[in-house]
């Protein structure tokens, strides 16, 4: 006979104490205890993470009900994982809310839990929340003890040189220990990079290090050359099939929980022109969607024939109307990739160099432009104007 499993309510950092879970910034792993999923399954709870102490904040919704967490919990916002302090709108599996008001509590310690896919679970009140959960996996495989640091927040030297150190090189339950130093391209060059550099050898025998962040090239040479790095980029490339079904699957759940009437094959579209950044698939689809249906004008998402389009224009040299076609782009800022994969096709070989540098400038630039279609602009005409360049006949 089958035994039924026992369903109850309870508040996260209840359930914390009753689990007796004191160890701070370690993953600390259960058995049989989940937690429900937006598509109403159970997923099993892998592990439980207190973590340091944060701002907590009170965040009130337009239900009148409330929601109290750190500023920097990962919530859903239009399928979006987006921060706390960065959420207008919170997703629900009854639809989205919206913030009234925000009001900060105190400072204290936080709970986060690790879960396989979908990487998405509901509380009581009916909110989805995002756990982050590549790097937990491989830590379960390799059952450690795991320090985390936030790059981001714990960047002062001390937390390295004493902290980190001191778990590093003490003897724990596990023969394996881990140090996780989430969003790593937050940490100071010249502060607290350059004392990991010495740190990783000096205990390589007793820890690992485990770096995530989304700009690797702010993470100095030295300390890159400790490190095996995995692309992300890559893996999007390799497994685009899966990840864009997947991709698919999730915006086509998002636009019927809106109530958004759309065509299968258009959303099929958007998803391949935009691949892999779900973000902009998700803004493109907010921006589309009018009186409840999805809109789109074919000419929008054939986005790399428009690219197409207008490097013919820049060689063409036709200023005016490359200045008008760039101004309706939604994403210009993919024509650098886009110029650097269709090189060959685009330039004589002679011009290659001077466009690559070209292109590595203003991709550069690009990063930090307030108004990046002025920057994509400048671009393209530099790349019409500059006598070093010659596009093929």
């Amino acid at each position: 006979m089958k035994k039924q499993m026992k369903k109850i309510k309870i508040k996260i950092g209840d359930l914390f104490k009753k689990l007796k879970i004191t160890e701070i910034d370690e993953l600390v792993e259960y058995k049989g205890i989940f937690i429900k999923t937006p598509s109403g399954k159970l997923t099993e709870i892998k592990g439980f993470i207190k973590k340091s102490p944060k701002d907590i904040y009170k965040y009130n919704l337009s239900n009148n009900i409330s929601v109290k967490c750190s500023d920097e919990h990962l919530f859903q916002e239009n399928g979006v994982t987006k921060k706390a302090k960065e959420c207008k709108f919170i997703d629900t599996i009854n639809g989205k809310l919206k913030i009234i008001s925000e009001e900060f509590i105190k400072k204290d310690y936080v709970y986060d839990i690790s879960i396989s896919n979908p990487h998405l679970y509901v509380t009581p009140n009916g909110i989805i929340h995002h756990n982050t959960s590549i790097t937990n996996a491989l830590i379960k495989d390799l059952a450690a003890d795991v320090l985390w640091i936030n790059g981001s927040q714990d960047r002062g030297i001390d937390t390295f040189r004493i902290r980190v150190r001191d778990f590093a090189i003490s003897k724990g339950f596990d023969e394996s220990k881990i140090v996780v130093i989430d969003e790593a391209d937050g940490l100071t060059a010249d502060g607290a990079q350059k004392l990991l550099r010495g740190l990783i050898e000096e205990v390589s025998e007793n820890a690992s290090f485990i770096f995530t962040a989304n700009y690797a090239e702010k993470l100095i040479e030295p300390l890159r050359n400790r490190l095996i790095e995995f692309n992300f980029d890559e893996i999007f490339a390799k497994n685009k099939k899966e990840i864009a079904k997947q991709m698919y699957l999730r915006a086509a759940w998002i636009l019927n929980n809106e109530g958004v009437k759309f065509d299968t094959k258009i959303l099929q579209r958007i998803i391949v022109e935009l691949y892999p950044s779900f973000r902009k698939i998700v803004l493109f689809l907010q921006k589309n969607v009018k009186n409840g249906e999805l809109v789109v004008n074919e000419n929008d998402i054939n986005i790399l024939g428009k690219f197409e389009k207008i490097m013919n224009l820049v060689k063409e040299k036709n200023f005016v109307e490359m200045k008008k076609m760039a101004n309706d782009f939604s994403n210009i800022s993919s024509i650098y990739s886009f110029v650097f994969k269709n090189i060959d096709r685009f330039f004589q070989d002679k011009s290659q160099p001077a466009v690559i540098l070209l292109t590595a400038k203003y991709q550069d630039m690009n990063y930090f432009a307030r108004d990046k279609t002025i920057t994509a602009a400048a671009y393209l005409v530099e790349l019409m104007s500059n006598t070093q360049i010659i596009f093929k006949d």
